[in-house]
C-alpha cells in the first residue's frame, strides 16, 4: 500500500530528472483527482510555462542573428568589390555610403535588443509623471518633420487638446516616434500623407486619451493584422531586408527598411503606462495606430 501511494511520487521525480532545456515537451498526465494529481497538473503548468519561454527566447535568439546577418553581409561584399579593384573617388564614397547605412542599421537593431531585453527582464523603471499627451505629440512631430520632408511625405497635427496622463516622458515620447517614423516609411502613393492627432473618449464609464497616428500606405491585409506588434515581423518582401536581387534595391533597402522591432517596442511602453494600442488598416487606403492611456482628472494625484 505504501509503495503503491508513492508510486506518482517517483513517477514525478523520474520525470524531473529526465527534463532538460532541450526536452521540455515531457508531461506527467497522471490523470488523478487526489493532491498528488493536482501536484503533477501544477507540475506539467509549469512545464509547458518553461517550454514557451525557451522557444520565445530561441526564436528571438534565431531571428537578431538573421536580421544581423544581412547587413554584414553587404559590407563584407560591398568592401570586397571596391579593394578587388582600383576605383574612382565616387565609387569609392559610394561604397563608404551604403557601409556607413549598414552600420547605422546595426547599431539601431543592437540598441533595440537591449531595450528588450531589459523590458522582459524588468530591469526597466518607469519615471510616472503628469505630461499631456498633445504636447508629446507636438514635440515627436516637429522632431521628425525634417525626415518626413527629405522622404516627400506630408506630415501634419489634426486636433491637439490638452490630455493629462501619467507616464514617463521618455519612453511615451519614443513610442509615438516610433509610430510616426514607421508611418513615414512605409506610407505611398504620389501625394503621401501622415496625420497625428488626439482626443479623449470615455470607454466602461472611464476617460481615456487617445493618440493616433494615420497614413495613406498601401493598408496591411486582414491575416497580417494580428501580428503586426511581433518582433521581427514584417508584412512583405518589400518590407525585408532578404531581397539582393540588385544593388540598387539593396541601397533602397537599406535605407528604408526598419529592424522590426518598432512596434514591439511602442506596445510594451503602452501596456507599461497603463494603456493599450491597437491597429486599423484598409488594403489601398492606410492604416491607423491607435493608443489609449488613463485619462487624469483635474486635481488628481498620480
Amino acid at each position: 500500500l505504501a509503495d503503491r501511494a508513492m508510486r506518482p511520487v517517483k513517477t514525478i521525480t523520474q520525470a524531473a530528472q529526465q527534463i532538460s532545456e532541450t526536452d521540455l515537451s515531457r508531461r506527467l498526465n497522471l490523470g488523478r483527482q487526489d493532491e498528488l494529481g493536482k501536484l503533477a497538473d501544477t507540475f506539467d503548468q509549469m512545464l509547458a510555462r518553461l517550454q514557451a519561454a525557451f522557444d520565445r527566447q530561441r526564436q528571438f535568439t534565431a531571428d537578431a542573428s538573421h536580421e544581423l546577418r544581412t547587413p554584414l553581409t553587404i559590407v563584407n561584399l560591398e568592401a570586397s568589390r571596391v579593394l578587388e579593384g582600383k576605383r574612382s573617388i565616387q565609387e569609392y564614397q559610394q561604397a563608404l555610403s551604403l557601409i556607413q547605412s549598414e552600420n547605422e542599421f546595426m547599431s539601431r537593431l543592437v540598441s533595440n535588443l537591449l531595450t528588450l531585453s531589459r523590458m522582459d527582464a524588468g530591469q526597466t523603471a518607469l519615471n510616472m509623471e503628469r505630461l499631456d499627451l498633445s504636447d508629446l505629440a507636438l514635440e515627436s512631430v516637429e522632431r521628425l518633420a525634417p525626415i518626413a520632408a527629405r522622404k516627400q511625405v506630408e506630415l501634419s497635427t489634426g486636433e491637439l487638446p490638452e490630455l493629462t496622463i501619467a507616464g514617463d516622458r521618455q519612453f511615451l515620447t519614443q513610442m509615438i516616434t516610433n509610430l510616426v517614423e514607421n508611418a513615414i516609411k512605409y506610407t505611398r502613393g504620389a501625394t503621401k500623407r501622415v496625420r497625428v492627432e488626439t482626443g479623449s473618449t470615455s470607454v466602461n464609464d472611464r476617460e481615456v486619451a487617445w493618440l493616433q497616428v494615420v497614413d495613406n500606405g498601401p493598408g496591411i491585409p486582414p491575416e497580417h493584422l494580428p501580428h503586426v506588434f511581433d518582433r521581427f515581423y514584417r508584412l512583405d518582401k518589400a518590407r525585408s531586408r532578404d531581397s539582393e536581387d540588385s544593388e540598387a534595391e539593396t541601397a533602397e533597402i537599406s535605407t528604408t527598411a526598419g529592424s522590426g522591432l518598432g512596434l514591439s517596442i511602442a506596445q510594451w511602453i503602452a501596456h507599461a503606462n497603463g494603456g493599450e494600442i491597437a491597429v486599423k488598416s484598409e488594403v489601398g487606403k492606410g492604416s491607423t495606430f491607435e493608443v489609449r492611456l488613463p485619462l487624469l482628472e483635474n486635481g488628481s494625484s498620480i
